[in-house]
């Protein structure tokens, strides 16, 4: 899915990869953003995260979820790729 930047121009590539939730009711999810930007694709802000990302690609997502989540940014092929996985517990 093509989606605005974070930064409010320019866009980018975001595809939900895996969604999973186990036992105890946390949800999983794994979000690829793929592109060029010169503000990068990683962001450490949680509400950036859950607002640019997981309430556009997870419709499941609560209004008021907190989440916790880690990011991994590198190269391929000259093009910079950041893998988002992403914890909320499920309502």
């Amino acid at each position: 899915m093509r989606i605005k930047h974070w930064q409010g121009y320019g866009s980018v590539e975001a595809k939900r990869l895996d969604r999973t939730v186990d036992e105890n009711g946390i949800v999983t999810v794994k979000i690829r953003v793929t592109g060029d930007h010169e503000w990068g694709l990683e962001t450490k802000d949680e509400h950036t995260v859950k607002d640019w990302l997981l309430r556009r690609l997870d419709k499941k997502f609560p209004e008021n979820g907190r989440i916790e989540y880690e990011s991994h940014d590198r190269m391929v092929d000259g093009h910079e790729v950041c893998t988002y996985i992403i914890w909320y517990k499920e309502e």
